[in-house]
């Protein structure tokens, strides 16, 4: 029987897929009208955990010659912690699954002097919820992630307050326990010292027959446990 309770982390290729080009966009033609910045990409950008309240105004993105032109990019602009930019094909197989708060903003691509319509879908989510605190193991690491020594942390709560005494290290998930029960979305995010985004099974294979390019799919990590 297929296991359905399998899950895994999306993120941004940077081979030939994509033209060996990373991120696939580095410029943005910015809103010349938009000169106070509270509706621009950086005040988005600004919006970690929550959805933005205003309609953003984007600059147009801008592809690298050399990159191709897939249905999920990559821009310098955009942290990919706190979203995506997808196209609407990409966009309609999403939101067939059960996501997290989110909301797509209309966002244009130019790529050799041609527009395209794509979106900014920004994405709200700590299902911290689902961690076993009591079973995870914690460590403080450096700003280049080697490990200073372990921490015990014993709920969410904890985390967040031991996390302000830190200026320059961080804290990072060593063992990870995820109760199952607990997971209802086909995308989501721990975002407790692990930020990627992961996809259901149900989810990947959608993505994959459907052949979306600029998304890479790849195994959760040996440390990561769901019970």
């Amino acid at each position: 029987m297929e296991n359905f309770d399998q899950y895994y982390i999306i993120g941004e290729p940077c081979g030939n897929e994509v033209g060996n080009v990373f991120p696939q966009s580095s410029i943005m033609l910015e809103d010349e009208t938009n000169v106070n910045e509270t509706e621009n990409v950086r005040a988005v950008m600004k919006c970690v955990d929550k959805l933005p309240s205003f309609v953003p105004k984007f600059g147009k993105v801008v592809l690298s010659d050399k990159a191709r032109l897939t249905d999920v990019i990559s821009s310098v602009h955009f942290n990919r912690f706190i979203g995506k930019i997808m196209n609407e094909r990409a966009l309609n197989i999403f939101q067939s699954y059960k996501l997290p708060q989110h909301k797509p903003f209309p966002l244009e691509i130019v790529y050799r002097d041609k527009v395209y319509s794509y979106f900014w879908v920004h994405i709200v989510s700590q299902e911290y919820e689902a961690i076993d605190f009591q079973k995870s193991r914690y460590k403080i690491t450096s700003s280049i992630g080697k490990k200073i020594e372990e921490i015990v942390i014993s709920s969410f709560a904890d985390y967040v307050e031991k996390r302000k005494s830190f200026k320059v290290n961080f804290i990072k998930p060593e063992l990870l326990y995820l109760q199952k029960s607990k997971l209802n979305l086909d995308l989501f995010q721990i975002r407790v010292g692990f930020l990627d985004f992961i996809i259901s099974n149900n989810l990947k294979k959608s993505l994959e027959e459907n052949k979306i390019t600029g998304l890479e799919i790849e195994p959760m990590p040996t440390w990561i446990h769901f019970e």
